[in-house]
């Protein structure tokens, strides 16, 4: 039997082949992919915050993180409930929050007689709940999509003394409660962003620009700085970009896979 030509072997294997890509890109076209419903979503909370109105004399940038716990419906709605902790660097207004306690030359005096270091930092902690809603455009899959959403919780922030030897006997509690200026209220938020949460379960965030408005009352009754009654009523604002970062536990949903 003469042998088969060359030419038809190779045929044969580019035929094969391209049925081989159709069956592939065929298979590939008719899934749906996932479809998940309900799920608890765990996770942290990181952000960057700028402050605004009558809180900006103490206060500049600010970086808040803290834990997160929600649940996603069906119909894309979040529920969540978090917590932050914010923190910064040294109060641009630290010389004055501290003016009682500085000599002529701008130095505070220890225990022993001698300059000492101090630091006035800013820090910042919320309780909130909140209620987004997850958009069906721009979306990678149906848990995902443009996000927007309403807050509301408590707020407290305050000036922290830090005396690193703690040789300042004037300064530290229960003194220091004259310093501190901290302040408690109402906290509302509204924000806009993204939502993403992966078929595979690895990789689930949301990023959000965030706007707050602060309103808070005075803890302490009198500032040693101003020798005065602290202000009630204040109204600051903070306008933060926020990456959450998600581990999702789906409720009574599989996962499944659809052919047409």
């Amino acid at each position: 039997m003469p042998p088969i030509p060359r030419y038809k072997n190779t045929r044969t294997r580019q035929r094969n082949f391209l049925l081989g890509l159709l069956l592939v890109a065929g298979w590939c076209s008719g899934q749906t992919g996932y479809e998940y419903g309900r799920a608890w979503l765990i996770g942290f909370n990181a952000g960057y915050g700028l402050p605004a109105g009558d809180w900006q004399e103490n206060y500049n940038d600010l970086m808040v993180v803290g834990p997160r716990v929600g649940v996603k419906t069906v119909q894309n709605w979040i529920i969540t409930l978090e917590g932050g902790f914010g923190f910064g660097g040294l109060s641009p207004n630290a010389r004055a929050v501290i003016a009682p306690a500085l000599t002529q030359r701008n130095q505070v005096i220890n225990e022993r007689g001698t300059p000492a270091e101090i630091g006035v930092y800013q820090r910042y902690a919320t309780g909130l709940l909140s209620l987004q809603k997850v958009f069906p455009f721009w979306q990678a899959n149906k848990n995902s999509g443009p996000i927007a959403g309403l807050g509301a919780g408590m707020v407290w922030h305050w000036l922290a003394l830090q005396n690193t030897t703690n040789d300042i006997p004037h300064l530290n509690a229960p003194y220091s409660k004259g310093y501190d200026q901290m302040r408690q209220g109402l906290l509302l938020r509204q924000s806009l962003g993204y939502h993403y949460m992966s078929p595979n379960r690895r990789v689930n965030f949301s990023l959000s620009l965030e706007a707050s408005q602060l309103m808070t009352s005075s803890v302490r009754k009198y500032h040693y700085a101003t020798g005065t009654r602290a202000p009630r009523e204040e109204l600051s604002l903070l306008y933060a970009l926020k990456l959450s970062w998600y581990i999702p536990i789906y409720r009574g949903a599989q996962t499944q896979e659809y052919y047409e």
